[in-house]
């Protein structure tokens, strides 16, 4: 059973490896029944809701950030109690999966807490120069507007909106087309590799929306996470970013880079829960 671990007077729920693994194979067991009998999506929407949401608590935040050793950390997905769950694996220095913990925290779908904002801050800086002759006549003016400019990868707040939606309107058609083969069933995810930068500007938590993709690698709809950051001092979340320095100007948004599901991406670290 789900053991509460409090941090600061916040839960992190936690289930043992024992129990981490029977939820995976839960959700991989799922997968083939859903292939099998041919499910409807209705039968699918019982454990995928196009409109749920993972919240993390600050104290998820901290867990994360106090055990994980690199720049990402694996999330596997599972069915714990007839729920879809997320099990979060921290990496050691190595970049591998720290399996010698007796316990793993989970973070269960569910309904988003009250409305969320998606914000980017767009910082443009305009250079307005004046040149005076020696007679102090004006000889020449020249402007120049310095658009913002990425010194990293980075997703836009209007791509991770449109990629939100369409997780909410596709999705369970996406998990019944398929499961309508054992080909197509084998490329629906069991795990995500997620940027730690995701969580690492949390004042209070954050909240997870899946969204897709379009890869032009697979031709196919690729599930994602995207994080938004909660902000006690405005009350307003943010979308997550990273960490490293920006150059000005600057465009303020969601995290360098985007979780990677597996399958179809490889990652070797995934290892305990496979």
């Amino acid at each position: 059973k789900f053991r509460k671990s409090l941090i600061k007077l916040k839960a992190i729920y936690m289930l043992s490896k024992d129990e981490c693994k029977k939820a995976t194979t839960k959700w991989k067991d799922t997968i083939k029944k859903w292939q099998k009998e041919k499910a409807t999506v209705k039968e699918i929407n019982k454990i995928i809701d196009p409109t749920a949401v993972f919240n993390f608590s600050q104290a998820d935040c901290k867990w994360i950030h106090d055990n994980n050793k690199v720049s990402n950390f694996n999330a596997y997905a599972g069915i714990y109690d007839h729920k879809f769950i997320l099990i979060i694996v921290p990496l050691d220095e190595n970049g591998e999966e720290n399996t010698k913990l007796k316990e793993y925290p989970t973070v269960k779908l569910t309904d988003l807490k009250d409305d969320i904002t998606l914000t980017q801050i767009d910082i443009v800086t305009t250079k307005i120069e004046t040149t005076l002759s020696k007679d102090l006549e004006v000889i020449e003016r020249s402007k120049n507007v310095n658009l913002p400019t990425y010194n990293h990868p980075t997703i836009k707040e209007k791509d991770s909106i449109r990629e939100i939606i369409k997780w909410k309107n596709e999705c369970l058609e996406w998990f019944s087309f398929m499961c309508s083969s054992k080909h197509k069933r084998k490329k629906i995810f069991t795990s995500f590799s997620i940027p730690s930068a995701d969580l690492s500007s949390s004042d209070e938590g954050a909240v997870a929306l899946f969204g897709f993709k379009r890869s032009s690698i697979y031709k196919m709809q690729i599930p994602i996470l995207v994080f938004v950051n909660i902000t006690h001092k405005t009350n307003t979340k943010k979308m997550a970013k990273s960490e490293e320095k920006q150059i000005t100007p600057s465009i303020e948004t969601n995290t360098k880079n985007w979780s990677h599901p597996s399958p179809p991406y490889a990652n070797k670290s995934f290892s305990i829960f496979n």
